[in-house]
């Protein structure tokens, strides 16, 4: 093996380690900007973000979720949308965003070929994911 190829073993990361390592590495530089139900540009920094992924993950957590679960998420751009994947991510779940447009009907068939653990679903999706019928015993709907 050349050099290159065993430092990469060495230093490979998951998904859910990009965040932590650039909160290690960049705590006050801001991972995004986005705006506020007001309009108001707001910006989150690399250890806030960090740290709402880990609360995030933590709850995803206590709710049975774990590595290679899938978590449907439903919902615009949003910083709820990226804390969520991140979570997802850092407990080796896979994020499955469908389309916030979607009606009921067709959220159910989606969601029932992809098999979740968990729907997150935010902002104006939530009555949407609300008016669906999911087997409960089956599914943590997360809102």
């Amino acid at each position: 093996m050349n050099g290159t190829v065993a430092e990469n073993q060495k230093t490979r990361l998951v998904a859910g380690d990009i965040l932590r390592r650039a909160a290690e590495r960049f705590p006050d530089r801001h991972a995004f900007t986005f705006l506020d139900a007001t309009g108001k540009e707001e910006q989150i920094s690399y250890r806030d973000l960090n740290e709402q992924v880990n609360r995030a993950a933590n709850a995803l957590s206590e709710k049975g979720i774990q590595k290679g679960d899938r978590v449907v998420a439903v919902g615009r751009n949003s910083p709820e949308f990226v804390i969520m994947a991140f979570a997802a991510m850092k407990l080796g779940a896979w994020i499955t965003p469908l389309n916030f447009m979607l009606n009921s009907a067709e959220l159910a068939r989606l969601i029932e070929a992809a098999r979740p653990a968990a729907i997150f679903a935010a902002g104006d999706s939530i009555e949407t994911v609300r008016a669906g019928d999911w087997p409960a015993e089956e599914v943590n709907v997360l809102i």
